[in-house]
């Protein structure tokens, strides 16, 4: 396979320019080919490196296929082929894979309106109880009018091979208008894992779930208030083999909505109540979970804006949770933003000073507490851009108070500063980042003091005529740890040294091809034996798309 891609972008730079134009009257095709190998080199301590020693090889072909067969119906094929022996662009070791692939129809394909049908890999979303995920199959919509919307999809998973079992999903919803104030919605999916697709190494038995689920969606007094509310129910069975496991069934609910009385006044509430034996068809529900939030934007002048949110939760709502003690959350968070010379018109105007409060509270039931504590983290930032720089002071400061470990305790100050220089010189247009940080961290009980220091800072110059940009960055950062440190890890300091090249080879209306260099060297040392090491990544990569 990595044969026939590399003889493929080979014919492409021996076809005249003039060829690669793929396009006729209703239509055209894209073609996008990049071709990448690095090499990476390990020496001292290789199992703390993340990297892959020796030559690695990546390339994709992407085919993109777009048709108008009349005013209302536009076609699309895509698909995707990646060829690699890195580990980290690889599926399941495979050196060659299909990444993606699908043919759509509809009325438009950039935001499709009235109606579309799509076979192949496809991502849907009806609710965060019912349903959101990937699949392989089939999906499709229609919409009558500007008062119904019907929807319906089935699929399978994408890779049986790898998951050991193959699991069916299908279902549908249906969403009734009225105008824009009123939208109502019922939705009902199921899964079903194909009992004689499980292998003896399955991560699941054979499964069933189903869902139903009805939704609105309200606007009242000219989009002043808002309410959205949502109910579902499943039925859960883990594996049906089994006998003495019973269907489980269990409800989803939540309400939420805001008003604003003036323009510059918003006030917004939640409440959210998932049992314990819920379960979403590859939704995003949190069991077992209650929580009730409210909510306050206040803008009293154009320079400033204030936001501040509450939020309590718990979980163990029943007999049915698997957790043995409730556990108790109550977030609050203030958050307020000024700029204080905006209607200055010189480079005050962009003085920006925001700040930001969080304190978290969790504790448990049971005694004693398992769980006790409190977190607190402030920060407020400083930033402001000028015509040819800019730059951003920030400081923040965490404690943490621990009533059941005392030996975790601590507080944290942590200063940062950033800054951004940009101007033309000599034909090139010069662009400096500049970053540094500190972080101090005490252990009250102990009084053991971790340090880290971070700095970065980077080059890149770029020449408008050849199309031609070069990066030079430098980065550090050291961890000065106390003896004993909770962190567990002995003093280190790494170094990182990179640069990097990028060229645009030929660009027309029908051809584009681009050329990057990159090389990075990292230094990594430890104050412990043989835990040193070194990492050099030297990488070349093209990409030709028509």
């Amino acid at each position: 396979m990595r044969v026939h891609l590399i003889w493929i972008v080979i014919t492409l730079f021996l076809i005249p320019t003039t060829a690669f134009a793929i396009k006729w009257e209703r239509g055209g095709i894209d073609i996008m080919f990049s071709s990448e190998v690095s090499y990476q080199d390990i020496t001292g301590n290789e199992e703390k490196s993340t990297l892959q020693e020796g030559w690695l090889y990546t390339e994709n072909l992407i085919l993109d296929l777009k048709q108008e067969l009349a005013e209302k119906a536009k076609f699309q094929g895509y698909g995707h082929i990646r060829s690699s022996n890195d580990l980290q662009q690889q599926i399941a070791g495979r050196d060659w894979m299909f990444v993606e692939g699908y043919v759509r129809l509809a009325d438009n394909l950039d935001t499709p309106t009235r109606y579309e049908i799509r076979a192949g890999d496809y991502a849907e979303s009806y609710t965060p109880y019912t349903f959101n995920t990937s699949l392989l199959g089939t999906k499709a919509f229609y919409k009558f009018g500007e008062w119904a919307k019907v929807s319906t999809f089935w699929g399978k998973n994408r890779d049986e091979k790898l998951d050991a079992y193959a699991r069916y999903s299908a279902g549908g919803r249906v969403e009734l208008y009225y105008k824009e104030y009123l939208t109502i919605g019922g939705t009902f999916v199921y899964t079903d894992v194909a009992r004689d697709s499980l292998e003896a190494g399955s991560t699941v038995g054979d499964q069933y779930n189903q869902v139903f689920g009805a939704d609105l969606h309200l606007k009242l007094w000219q989009d002043r208030i808002h309410l959205e509310a949502e109910y579902a129910r499943s039925i859960y069975n883990a594996d049906r083999r089994d006998d003495t496991l019973m269907d489980q069934g269990d409800n989803a609910i939540v309400v939420r909505g805001d008003i604003s009385p003036v323009t510059n006044l918003k006030i917004s509430a939640e409440f959210e109540r998932v049992e314990p034996w819920f379960n979403s068809v590859l939704g995003a529900a949190s069991a077992d979970l209650q929580r009730s939030k409210a909510q306050v934007d206040y803008t009293p002048w154009d320079f400033l804006n204030t936001m501040l949110m509450h939020e309590y939760s718990f979980n163990k709502l029943s007999d049915h949770s698997l957790e043995q003690y409730r556990t108790h959350t109550h977030l609050t968070s203030f958050s307020s933003t000024i700029t204080p010379f905006l209607k200055r018109e010189d480079v005050w105007n962009s003085l920006t000073v925001a700040l930001q409060v969080d304190h978290t509270n969790s504790y448990t039931d049971d005694y004693p507490r398992t769980t006790d504590q409190d977190d607190l983290t402030a920060n407020c930032t400083v930033s402001q851009t000028f015509p040819q720089w800019n730059y951003s002071l920030g400081y923040t400061h965490a404690r943490n108070w621990n009533r059941v470990d005392k030996t975790s305790e601590f507080y944290s100050h942590a200063p940062t500063a950033s800054l951004g220089i940009t101007y033309p010189w000599l034909a090139l247009m010069w662009a400096w980042t500049f970053n540094a940080s500190y972080e101090y961290k005490e252990y009250t009980l102990s009084g053991l003091i971790d340090r880290t220091y971070r700095g970065d800072g980077g080059l890149a110059l770029s020449y408008e005529k050849t199309r031609s940009t070069l990066g030079l960055t430098v980065a550090m950062e050291y961890y000065d740890n106390a003896s004993g440190s909770p962190l567990g890890t002995a003093d280190n300091m790494s170094r990182t040294y990179g640069i990097a090249f990028d060229q645009v080879l030929k660009e027309t209306e029908a051809f584009t091809a681009n050329l990057t260099l990159r090389a990075s060297y990292k230094e990594y040392d430890e104050d412990a034996p043989d835990q040193d090491y070194n990492e050099g990544v030297y990488y070349c990569g093209l990409t030709v798309k028509f």
